[in-house]
Order: structure tokens, then sequence, then C-alpha cells
């Protein structure tokens, strides 16, 4: 690259070392094939309306996740005696966007404790930098809530334009 210096204007120049650690990074990076398995066990407390969201995980960027499995229970319910409503659970991201959900509704056979569980390529994408959501509306009020979640964390997500186009 050719730039004209002048009075007072600055050029900044990578180091060696810098130069050798960018590179490690990126050869890391690429070598960076195969899925890594993310679990996390969170919580959080319903409130006067029994909803609640709890954040599951942000997404790195140049990463993507697929959220294959969810599993949420409720302080005082079990299998045996579940806490059914006219609420429902939702998978969304951050902003609202619904990318799953589950009634709570006895007619449907929802409830609380739940279970969601999907396959690689049928569950839910999120990427560069997108939140993860778990939503309780109209759950059990001031209830103590845990979700234990599972998916698959893979390198260099594709860009939105690459993700059309497939």
């Amino acid at each position: 690259m050719k730039a004209k210096l002048q009075a007072g204007q600055e050029i900044d120049f990578l180091t060696r070392a810098e130069m050798a650690e960018v590179l490690r990074d990126h050869a890391r990076d690429t070598a960076e094939v195969e899925p890594t398995t993310w679990r996390a066990a969170l919580s959080g407390k319903t409130d006067g309306t029994g909803a609640v969201t709890i954040d599951v995980l942000t997404v790195p960027m140049g990463r993507r996740f697929r959220l294959t499995r969810y599993i949420i229970q409720a302080d005082g319910f079990t299998p045996a005696a579940p806490y059914q409503g006219t609420g429902f659970i939702l998978v969304r991201r951050e902003g609202g966007q619904v990318v799953d959900f589950l009634p709570l509704t006895a007619a449907s056979g929802g409830g609380i404790p739940a279970k969601s569980a999907d396959s690689t390529s049928a569950a839910a994408e999120f990427v560069n930098g997108e939140k993860v959501e778990i939503a309780i509306v109209g759950g059990p009020v001031t209830t103590g809530i845990s979700v234990y979640a599972q998916g698959t964390l893979t390198p260099r997500a594709p860009s939105v334009v690459e993700s059309i186009d497939t």
C-alpha cells in the first residue's frame, strides 16, 4: 500500500511479535473445525405475573450456536405434578424474535417441568453476538426457575449474505 505522509500524521505498523500473534490466532481459528458442546445451568425467578427472562448465551463473534436441548424446572413442581396454565415458554433472540415455543396448557400436554430437544440441523441457530434468551410468560408467580441448556458452538459463522444464499 502506498501512502503520502504529511507533517503531523501518524502511521501504525505491526511489530514482528504482533504479526506472529495475529498469524497464530488465525491458524488456531482455521484449525477449529470440530463443533464444541456447550452446557449451562441457569436460574431466575418469575415476577408477580409469572414472567421471567433468562439470558442463556451471547454467541461469540465469528461463531454459530445451535440450541439443541433445554430443560426448564420450577420450584415445587414435578413431572407428576407439573405447573400448567395459559402461558408459554419462548426461546428468542434479544429483541424478541421467537425461534421456538412450548405451551403450558394442560390441553396441549404442556407444563413445567418442560423439555425440548432438537437435532443439530433442526435446532434454533444464533450467530455473531446474538443473545439467546428463554422467557416464561404466564408461569407460576414468584417461583424459582432453573434452566439447563445445551447446544453446539461452531467456528466461523457465515455472514448474513452467505446464510441467505444457501
